[in-house]
């Protein structure tokens, strides 16, 4: 091969890479715009969605814990109380008001954005970071459906999936 089609090579190879990189950073933005749109969805569902008959009841179990109650002995519920305990502190510096159930589902944005980071870091040690930025995407319809903003699975599926992010293998 001659000095001239080796360079006429790399000219090529150099290209594609060019294009690669290009398709990369286009990827990259469609991304990160669904990710904010998903970000102001969920801004918007705090004010906006509906409030399914659990959130109050947490709720409840929550303003229990406040008032000296403990959760099965003077007050029962169906779930643990972790979640209801990690909330009372929040319940204190809001008080009851109407607008409490907004704060709370608001608490969870947090963990919201938790979720995502475990879910990225998981599918990049697993997949790499194209396939991490589009699982960030296709991860959150299926804990949509699991119910509204402020209920307690999407705290459990944080805590999680942070666990598995945290075992991942392969290098950091």
């Amino acid at each position: 091969m001659s000095r001239a089609a080796g360079g006429a090579l790399a000219n090529v190879e150099r290209g594609e890479a060019v294009a690669r990189r290009r398709g990369t950073r286009f990827e990259l933005g469609c991304a990160l715009a669904l990710l904010a749109g998903a970000v102001l969805l969920r801004l918007a569902a705090i004010v906006h969605y509906r409030f399914d008959n659990d959130e109050p009841q947490h709720l409840h179990v929550v303003w229990a814990w406040t008032q000296g109650l403990v959760q099965y002995r003077d007050v029962f519920d169906n779930h643990m109380p972790l979640f209801h305990l990690l909330n009372v502190p929040l319940l204190w510096l809001v008080g009851v008001r109407p607008t409490t159930l907004f704060v709370m589902r608001a608490a969870l944005l947090p963990v919201y954005a938790l979720t995502l980071y475990a879910v990225h870091v998981l599918a990049r040690a697993l997949y790499g970071r194209t396939a991490a930025l589009w699982a960030l995407r296709a991860d959150r319809p299926v804990r949509d459906a699991e119910g509204c903003p402020g209920r307690h699975p999407v705290r459990r599926c944080a805590f999680s999936r942070r666990r598995a992010a945290r075992v991942r293998p392969g290098p950091g």
